[in-house]
């Protein structure tokens, strides 16, 4: 066999991978023993189609069938083969599913346990979604890595974030931990009212085209409502590493589908970012995010953080405050990393990590 019918075995065989029984029997691509055996194993295993020994005998059957018709260049049975209804034949190219978060301004979530490559998902998706804009994409994340690419900023606050949104063009932003601090900031009515508006702010930028991709947690309780009920997709990554899942996901079209178990299509075939790339990341890495605006009614206005924010920040309420000039922050993040937000306080410590000074005036003022 010649490299190119390699080639085109290959390509045709995960085309079909996940083709339903009735479909490739119509299409004649399965032999009645294989058929019989199948559906046997279908009606005496729970959920057999998402076993990988469902999956490896699928994929023997088809190919058994169709490597005659590859070696002879039967176009005729390849070209009703190709196509056969199928819920997973977007495992390679990722068409569908980059088709799936490309609309302006969708908010993505994707979950799934630890270790099962949400964060390697993430990246891969706006990689592709990158190479569909032809590279005309902005993009931002709060995980240190991709941001050696040319194309990727790096930021951990809710201020960075919104004032890259403000910025004209295609945009996308990749958020970690986004949920936790939902979940752990203020608590109560305040979650809702203000997170909920520095959320929405991201997503109505400049002609609305910044996309929202959030990193959740396995227990749907693990994210903030207001990320889970506005979610235009949801991604779930099926499994971990030892596995065998780690290159499979399921998406849904929406927070209810999810609920529901209503699975739009699934993907088998996701791709991890190589070492040498500058889309890649450490692994281990915490990802860190704070919502550093103190005063969101006031600092978000019409979808969009104001130009001139900084002056609602809390520490400006304070008749006896200097008028200082705006530093860095001194303070250091959960990672042990310096802040670097800009700050007018006296200390020199934003009001996030204002606590880790002992109220002395910052050095930098004297």
């Amino acid at each position: 066999m010649s490299d190119n019918q390699r080639w085109v075995a290959a390509e045709f065989r995960e085309a079909l991978l996940r083709g339903d029984i009735p479909a490739l029997k119509e299409a004649g691509l399965l032999d009645q023993q294989d058929i019989n055996w199948l559906l046997s194993f279908k009606q005496s295993v729970p959920e057999a189609e998402e076993t990988d020994r469902y999956e490896e005998e699928l994929e023997k059957a088809v190919s058994k069938k169709v490597s005659k018709a590859v070696k002879n260049g039967n176009i005729s049975v390849m070209a009703h083969g190709t196509g056969v209804n199928s819920q997973r034949v977007e495992a390679t190219g990722y068409e569908r599913l980059v088709n799936a978060i490309k609309p302006a301004a969708h908010q993505i979530l994707i979950k799934g346990p630890k270790g099962s490559g949400k964060s390697t998902k993430a990246v891969d998706l706006v990689k592709q979604l990158h190479d569909e804009f032809d590279g005309d994409l902005k993009i931002m994340t709060n995980i240190k890595g991709p941001d050696e690419h040319e194309a990727v900023r790096f930021g951990e606050t809710m201020s960075e974030f919104l004032e890259f949104a403000k910025e004209d063009g295609e945009k996308v932003i990749i958020g970690d931990e986004f949920s936790t601090v939902a979940n752990e900031w203020t608590g109560g009515s305040d979650v809702k009212d203000q997170f909920g508006r520095a959320i929405n702010a991201l997503r109505k930028s400049e002609g609305g085209s910044t996309r929202l991709i959030i990193i959740g947690h396995e227990h749907d309780t693990d994210v903030a409502k207001i990320l889970r009920v506005q979610s235009d997709v949801v991604i779930r990554a099926d499994g971990k590493k030892r596995e065998g899942m780690i290159d499979k996901l399921t998406v849904f079209e929406s927070w209810n589908d999810y609920k529901n178990h209503q699975d739009w299509f699934r993907v088998r075939g996701m791709r991890d970012i190589p070492q040498d790339s500058p889309w890649s990341f450490d692994d281990k890495y915490f990802a860190h995010f704070e919502f550093d605006l103190d005063n969101p009614e006031k600092q978000i206005e019409r979808g969009k953080l104001i130009d001139d924010w900084e002056k609602y920040q809390e520490e400006d309420a304070e008749d006896d405050t200097p008028d200082y000039k705006r530093i860095r922050c001194r303070g250091e993040n959960k990672t042990g990393e310096r802040c670097g937000s800009l700050t007018d306080h006296e200390t020199g410590y934003c009001p996030v990590h204002r606590e880790q000074g002992d109220g002395s005036i910052d050095p930098r003022r004297e």
